[in-house]
């Protein structure tokens, strides 16, 4: 066997693995949606949507499958991009669905500059806030001279804001021993802005976030009464049948693409002996979290020369990486297999 990876190479390969799911499907129907809305009432204004999830869920993931997925053909389609070039990096290109992550403790200036340096425009550092939104609307309206859109065509159709709860201010507090993050809000400017790019037509919104960040839309009724449509993304329940069979086919495919991405030389099955319900219980029911999981198996799969991963190989992921970050209390590939053998 080839000499085994590190942990940050091994994670860099996972996160060119895409595995579609039926979460990335809900993602799809409800921000095609939006889009068919925006051009049925291009100028009227808009609303927004929502995806709030836990950390580790793998939201922002989905949205770039679907990027890479859906918008990406279509940009292709329409002569924008060659076929040739990466997926990947066009869906970092393109601009009919705009995916921007907030900085931390985001202000309506770096909001303005986010999109802007997204959109592929020049933003002077010394602009102020009137220039900054004067200059976005032009953008989003296809009216700016630095866009060859002779036919004024609306350039961006949905964007997507990750991180929002950056426009809150994380502090640690003590509950029962312990330590916990709450946020206080202090995004209001920031909200503000975004109400008032909708009201004008600029563009409909998801906002994506962990279920804390939903304060900032809460607050204000006029934001509230913008409200679209929302993505279900709850952690998976095991008790659902549905669910279930969700998450044990995300596994099988994990063990597939650990091989085709060349990080194992065999397929590694992850649907015998129970490893489904026990990475269910280890991640508490979050895809993301599982990938986590996974990488870590790879990483002591390669370490003791193992052609796939073992079970030997998931319950030292648990070890190492589970139990210490948090994602669960106990090892279930050590308790539950030994429950499960006797």
């Amino acid at each position: 066997m080839k000499q085994p990876l590190s942990r940050a190479e091994i994670a860099a390969i996972f996160k060119q693995m895409r595995i579609h799911h039926p979460r990335v499907d809900a993602i799809i129907d409800v921000c095609e949606g939006a889009r068919r809305g925006v051009r049925l009432s291009p100028w009227e204004p808009q609303g927004w949507l929502e995806l709030f999830a836990l950390s580790g869920s793998g939201k922002s993931h989905a949205v770039k499958i679907y990027l890479e997925k859906v918008v990406v053909p279509e940009v292709i389609a329409e002569g924008l991009f060659p076929a040739e070039m990466p997926a990947a990096e066009i869906a970092r290109r393109q601009v009919k669905v705009l995916h921007v992550t907030l900085n931390e403790r985001a202000t309506r200036e770096g909001l303005y500059s986010d999109i802007l340096t997204r959109l592929g425009a020049e933003v002077s550092p010394s602009a102020k806030i009137g220039t900054l939104r004067k200059q976005l609307y032009s953008y989003l309206r296809g009216e700016n001279d630095e866009i060859n859109n002779p036919k004024r065509v609306r350039p961006c159709e949905l964007l997507i804001l990750d991180e929002i709860q950056h426009l809150s201010q994380g502090a640690m507090r003590q509950s029962k021993g312990r330590s916990t993050k709450t946020f206080e809000s202090t995004g209001t400017d920031v909200t503000d802005a975004l109400k008032f790019m909708m009201i004008e037509g600029m563009v409909p919104i998801m906002f994506v976030g962990i279920p804390e960040a939903r304060v900032h839309l809460s607050v204000d009724a006029q934001l509230r009464s913008r409200f679209v449509d929302e993505v279900p993304f709850d952690p998976l329940r095991w008790s659902d049948d549905g669910e279930a069979r969700l998450f044990t086919n995300y596994c099988g495919k994990i063990g597939i693409k650990i091989q085709q991405h060349g990080l194992l030389p065999e397929v590694s099955n992850l649907l015998e002996h129970g490893i489904p319900e026990m990475l269910w219980q280890a991640s508490g029911g979050l895809l993301g979290i599982t990938c986590r999981i996974a990488e870590e198996a790879v990483y002591h799969a390669q370490r003791a020369g193992h052609a796939t991963v073992t079970l030997d190989d998931l319950a030292d992921a648990v070890d190492t990486r589970a139990i210490p970050q948090g994602y669960c209390l106990y090892n279930p590939f050590r308790e539950d297999r030994v429950k499960r053998t006797g």
